[in-house]
């Protein structure tokens, strides 16, 4: 990704302004910080795109020089909003960071409908005078909870979506399973592709795509037989975590599909935990943090996770 190249990022109402430090054109700025050229050239025109407050061109050098864009013009809430309010764990100009609670889906495909994690987030728009469509980064299964990221900014969404795809978003997950490991740290590599015998259901295949992810085991309560992995994701597969860790033997408490029954508990035990990226223009890292379900808390180490 395109980082550090840049003195000073500012904005001021709608717009944002970048003080340049390096010998490049706007072109050269617009393709590395996927900004869509097309769009940009738009802007031109608009006079909504301006170098030093002049009229510009593609091929305009940008060093030394202060490049402003009108990135942040108000939208229509796309979603219906909810009476739940999204709980908000990060926020700034470019994105939004929530957690989710288990048991709802990301979204409908029906946008009036209600009852989703995109309608609790169009209601946090609503209830702060924000005016953004709703776009989520990356998903979470239905019984999943923890951090969801959110672009505010539908310039900014290309480079999210870049950042999915080079990994450059780092998701920590918590894994509560039942079992004890036999290992300290792992790294699991079992390819994943769909179960044609069950519809909505996944399955390790030979013949699926490449599935990693880093285990580390935190804590392990022997009584309970109750064990909590932090896993890192290399891949984003459906249903990574729940399958690599029913292929270990130790399934994750409360998952139907995969895993095992735990009495003492009501939520699936996976809490996409921590969320790390960088800032656009600046590469600035910035994290994210959900707290762990209350039913879940019993099984982790205090001071732990």
């Amino acid at each position: 990704m395109y980082y550090n190249s840049f003195m000073n990022v500012h904005r001021d109402g709608n717009w944002l302004h970048i003080e340049c430090d390096e010998n490049t054109t706007l072109q050269e700025f617009c393709e590395r910080a996927y900004l869509p050229v097309r769009k940009v050239n738009q802007m031109i025109q608009l006079k909504k795109c301006l170098v030093d407050d002049k009229h510009c061109m593609m091929s305009d050098s940008l060093e030394h020089k202060t490049l402003s864009l009108c990135l942040f013009e108000e939208e229509d809430i796309d979603f219906a909003c909810d009476e739940n309010v999204a709980e908000v764990l990060y926020e700034d100009e470019y994105v939004l960071v929530v957690n989710k609670p288990s048991g709802i889906i990301i979204h409908e495909d029906d946008k009036t409908k209600t009852g989703t994690l995109n309608n609790y987030v169009a209601a946090y728009y609503q209830k702060t005078g924000q005016k953004h469509a709703v776009r989520p980064v990356h998903r979470l299964d239905k019984e999943t909870c923890g951090c969801v990221l959110y672009c505010k900014c539908p310039w900014i969404q290309p480079y999210f979506d870049a950042a999915i795809e080079k990994k450059e978003i780092h998701r920590t997950y918590l894994a509560f399973v039942k079992g004890l490991p036999d290992f300290r740290s792992r790294t699991v590599k079992l390819p994943i592709g769909k179960d044609r015998h069950e519809n909505g259901k996944m399955r390790i295949a030979k013949t699926g795509k490449e599935a990693i992810t880093q285990m580390e085991c935190v804590h392990v309560d022997r009584k309970r037989r109750v064990s909590v992995l932090k896993c890192v994701l290399e891949t984003g597969r459906t249903h990574q975590i729940r399958l690599h860790a029913s292929a270990l033997k130790l399934p994750i408490i409360n998952d139907v599909l995969y895993g095992c029954k735990e009495p003492t508990v009501k939520s699936m035990g996976l809490c996409a935990w921590k969320l790390k990226w960088n800032t656009p223009f600046t590469g600035v890292i910035q994290s994210a943090e959900a707290s762990i379900p209350e039913d879940l808390k019993q099984f982790a180490a205090k001071g732990e996770v």
